[in-house]
């Protein structure tokens, strides 16, 4: 008599907060920055020192962990050099604000 035995995975998801969250390169010659080590579902808003919302990202996926922000505004026109603000909102409300400098 043959047996067999079904095997299960369990996967817990644990909560990851802004502790390791970083973005690279900053500053950037590229035209590129990659948000790195994401919490799930983060909302991306980035400012001008003027206080102005140059591009925002709420559709994030919840599972990816990176995002690259292309250094263009909400209507895809590149940004001006300069140091941005960038604030990071997770969906438990924690947020994260930093600089980031783009070179042109």
């Amino acid at each position: 008599m043959e047996s067999s035995t079904q095997g299960f995975s369990i996967n817990i998801l644990t909560y990851q907060d802004f502790a390791q969250t970083y973005c690279y390169p900053n500053p950037t010659k590229e035209g590129l920055i990659k948000f790195a080590k994401l919490p799930n579902y983060t909302k991306i808003r980035i400012f001008n020192l003027a206080g102005e919302l140059v591009y925002e990202n709420e559709n994030f996926n919840g599972n990816e962990t990176e995002k690259i922000w292309s250094c263009e505004n909400n209507a895809g026109q590149k940004v001006a050099s300069g140091v941005y603000i960038y604030i990071l909102k997770d969906e438990r409300g924690n947020i994260k604000k930093g600089k980031l400098a783009v070179i042109r």
